[in-house]
């Protein structure tokens, strides 16, 4: 089991999305950005722009890390919106449960 324990910081704007790696002591290791993030607009735009910029930081790093050792912190635009936090936990528990059907 690895048991070093990685931050992802999420900027997750109207135009696009930025995301930050650190590791348990702060010292950056990625940074990297894709397209919007703005969950009220389109959950699907921003779902796909937080995985990619995540993934490209990730690899970027050039570390093996699990999902498991990753922290993440999401500032979205659009989650301010009355409505917009239940909608979004609402679309991930759906997904979870198919995801855990198959």
């Amino acid at each position: 089991m690895k048991s070093n324990t990685y931050f992802i910081g999420v900027d997750g704007g109207g135009s696009s999305c930025r995301v930050r790696l650190e590791d348990q002591h702060g010292k950056l290791l990625a940074t990297a950005s894709s397209g919007p993030a703005n969950i009220m607009r389109n959950a699907d735009v921003a779902e796909a722009s937080i995985r990619q910029a995540c993934a490209q930081a990730i690899e970027q790093s050039g570390l093996d890390i699990a999902l498991e050792q990753i922290v993440l912190c999401a500032g979205l635009a659009g989650a301010n919106i009355a409505g917009a936090s239940p909608a979004h936990t609402a679309r991930n528990r759906a997904q979870s449960y198919w995801q855990n059907k198959q």
